[in-house]
């Protein structure tokens, strides 16, 4: 195999959570894909002989270090919506008590891709549910930032083996001419 320094990737990712973009990060955006396994074990055989997938599993994590109301909503899974009209130069978000289905999202997380010129790599979640969301701390130097976990579930109307989302690399920069027909009467 050939060394290609461009299939090191280097920077930060941008997260949009159905369709809008939840601004800057602070410590990255980490996906985790765990799973667990049943290894069948005969007594002929020292080792397992087969293994099944019994349990898979996938994570996004960040922090968001834009503290606004439309991040927290999601963030911690409130149900209600923002409400800026109780008091005219005010929006509040109300929470505690939400209903016991969790609302759920679509999240696209946009990084670097490999190859030259720079690229870009889309990682689509068709279902994600916060379900983590860590203390929301306050402290003198420091950002405000709002923890998040999100899940990422099945989606049964995809086809088995594709369920839960997708990694797109951008292959090709494209640039269309632009054609400009001007008549002159």
């Amino acid at each position: 195999m050939a060394y290609n320094k461009s299939n090191v990737l280097v920077g930060p990712a941008t997260i949009f959570c159905d369709d809008a973009e939840m601004g800057w990060t602070s410590g990255g955006v980490t996906i985790e894909h765990t799973g667990e396994f049943y290894n069948v074990e005969v007594d002929q055989e020292p080792n397992p002989v087969k293994t099944f997938r019994v349990k898979e599993e996938f994570k996004v994590k960040t922090n968001l270090a834009e503290n606004t109301l439309e991040n927290l909503k999601i963030a911690w899974g409130i149900d209600v919506a923002i409400d800026d009209t109780t008091t005219p130069g005010y929006r509040r978000l109300a929470f505690g008590g939400s209903k016991a289905e969790a609302d759920e999202h679509t999240l696209d997380i946009y990084g670097n891709a490999p190859g030259t010129p720079a690229r870009q790599r889309k990682i689509h979640f068709y279902r994600a549910v916060a379900v983590e969301f860590g203390p929301l701390t306050m402290e003198k130097n420091k950002e405000n930032t709002i923890p998040v976990t999100f899940t990422c579930l099945a989606d049964p109307s995809q086809t088995e083996g594709k369920q839960v989302g997708y990694f797109e690399d951008q292959t090709v920069r494209e640039y269309k001419a632009l054609t400009c027909r001007v008549t002159v009467t």
